[in-house]
């Protein structure tokens, strides 16, 4: 049995390995708040003149959550404006809650042919998107969309919730930072947490608290403290286990400061952040977008609202010269005012203007304001989503097809980012969670063990694809006039094949494309009843020309009486 010293020696050693483990997380806080710190200028400006009320930047120990002063700058805010114009339009066109944007498939086309796998796969796909209509997914995810406008980089929590599945929130700028993994995932985040001490009681339980903080529980629960939070990956994880301590993630809380407790420690099956960018760098983790663009032109429009408002100003009330014997008298300026002086003594002109303003110049800096205000809606693809609201009434619909092919190339990059770093994860997760808790039927044998794909049907993500689609029509188009020309040519198509193509394209559901070997009974039918039908026609034939034959004259003379003499002849 252990003697007390060498079970005080063991506490102290496993006391000093925890202070060290936790101090592995402050330092590593530190690294990446280094990383982040050239972008951290950068954020405030954009939390200044583009993106107003968004970013957190804690500076200061004590303070609540610092919020910026965007009021005082902002006179123009086209930048705002156009970047909730653009968060409204990704919103509605990616994953807007009034029409269906994704759909499961397997990673085997072969096996959506399977009508058993394919009916478990579209019950999934109902029940997510129950999953999805009864949580805050839509009401949170058209903030992640203005913060990766705004900012280039956004960030998504996607969390368990013991009553509605799942459970979204959005961090915004400067509130995180992380790094992402060679597939440009999310692969650990750290972030500050600004909490009220009686809210980490709650959270964490008041045992949990250090001694600092339990005295101020008693004394001023409401002074702020700062948690770290940390989701990184457990390198000795168990496979399978549902402990929280064992799960692929770890997550820890740790009180600012304190090397010594964990606040609390537990893990996710997945990684439950989602940190997707407009465009980045390879291994970068924060990215650039229409809003960091937009910046110098909206401080500029600033600039000039302010220049303008001061020459209106000028010209509707300048600044008068008054003659030397009104240095100590008080001036009434006030419409229709009377103000008492001796002409001849003063002069003839009392007051006069000491500076004259062009009114032109203010129709000039209007209509610069305004190319300008043009240019940050362009930047921020309004003119994409507003494109058939602002259409000319007299451009063709070829016209507008062609002008919308356009703006889909240059905004098919980021959707396709958007899509691969945030919405594959999120549905991911969401079908992870709903699987463990039950709601997903067991699939069919045959596809228990195949991977399944998520095809996305949302507006903007068909448009991308329509893009192949109308090269396929004008081949339709093509092949319709070849063939009245020269009928054989359209041996040259594969017609199956084609309709395959283009309902893939356009994400036909389902129930829609029949299956290969239900075509080829149908096939198999209709040539059967051709083929009787022609034997019947044929039956009908030969009986009309016995009949023929019956009723015709024998005589020498007749053809017939020569064919008789001919049989017996020979």
């Amino acid at each position: 049995m252990p003697t007390d010293d060498a079970v005080e020696e063991s506490n102290l050693y496993s006391q000093a390995r925890a202070i060290d483990t936790n101090a592995r997380y402050f330092r590593n806080w530190q690294s990446m708040d280094n990383q982040y710190d050239p972008w951290k200028a950068l954020y405030k400006e954009l939390a200044d003149y583009v993106a107003p009320g968004r970013g957190r930047f804690i500076d200061q120990e004590g303070q609540a959550n610092q919020k910026t002063k965007a009021s005082s700058k902002l006179i123009n805010p086209v930048a705002a404006d156009a970047l909730h114009m653009m968060g409204a339009g990704l919103h509605g066109g990616l994953s807007s809650p009034a029409r269906p944007w994704f759909q499961l498939g397997f990673q085997d086309p072969d096996l959506d042919k399977f009508s058993a796998g394919r009916a478990w796969l579209d019950d999934c796909e109902k029940r997510l998107y129950a999953v999805l209509r009864r949580s805050n997914f839509y009401s949170v995810v058209h903030n992640v969309y203005e913060e990766v406008g705004g900012f280039g980089t956004g960030c998504l929590f996607v969390d368990s919730h013991p009553e509605y599945i799942v459970n979204f929130s959005y961090l915004t700028a400067g509130d995180y930072r992380f790094a992402v993994d060679e597939r440009a995932r999310t692969h650990c985040l750290y972030r500050k947490i600004r909490m009220q001490i009686h809210q980490m009681a709650k959270l964490f339980g008041k045992e949990k608290l250090s001694d600092t903080c339990k005295n101020l529980l008693s004394t001023n629960p409401y002074e702020w403290r700062t948690v770290l939070h940390c989701i990184e990956p457990r390198e000795d994880y168990v496979n399978g286990s549902e402990f929280a301590s064992q799960m692929p993630w770890r997550s820890i809380y740790l009180e600012w400061q304190n090397n010594k407790d964990v606040l609390l420690e537990s893990g996710y099956m997945e990684m439950p952040m989602v940190t997707p960018r407009w465009q980045a760098l390879t291994h970068e983790a924060y990215g650039w977008g229409p809003g960091p663009e937009a910046l110098g032109i909206s401080k500029m429009i600033q600039r000039m609202e302010l220049n303008a408002q001061l020459a209106e100003d000028k010209f509707l009330d300048p600044p008068m010269g008054v003659p030397s014997g009104f240095k100590d008298r008080m001036l009434d300026l006030s419409p229709g005012a009377k103000n008492v002086y001796d002409k001849g003594k003063e002069g003839s002109k009392a007051f006069e203007r000491l500076i004259d303003i062009d009114p032109n110049s203010i129709r000039l800096y209007e209509e610069r304001i305004g190319k300008l205000e043009t240019k940050v809606r362009r930047l921020m693809f309004n003119d994409l989503f507003l494109m058939i609201a602002n259409a000319d009434q007299s451009m063709t619909a070829t016209e507008v097809n062609a002008r919308q092919e356009e703006k889909m190339i240059m905004l098919g990059p980021a959707i396709n980012r958007l899509l691969y770093e945030m919405l594959d994860p999120v549905i991911e997760r969401v079908f992870a969670l709903c699987g463990r808790a039950g709601l997903l039927k067991p699939p069919p044998p045959d596809v228990a063990e195949s991977e399944y794909k998520v095809e996305y049907i949302s507006i903007l993500a068909q448009a991308q694809k329509l893009v192949n689609a109308q090269s396929i029509q004008a081949y339709v188009q093509m092949a319709g006039a070849a063939a009245q020309l020269n009928p054989s040519s359209v041996d040259k198509t594969d017609m199956d094949k084609l309709m395959e193509v283009y309902g893939d394209i356009i994400n036909l559901p389902s129930g829609i494309v029949r299956e290969d070997d239900q075509v080829d009974q149908i096939r198999q039918v209709k040539a059967d009843e051709a083929a009787r039908q022609q034997a019947l026609m044929d039956a009908q034939n030969q009986a009309g020309v016995v009949k023929t034959l019956g009723d015709a004259q024998s005589g020498e003379d007749t053809a017939l009486g020569q064919l008789e003499q001919s049989m017996g002849a020979a």
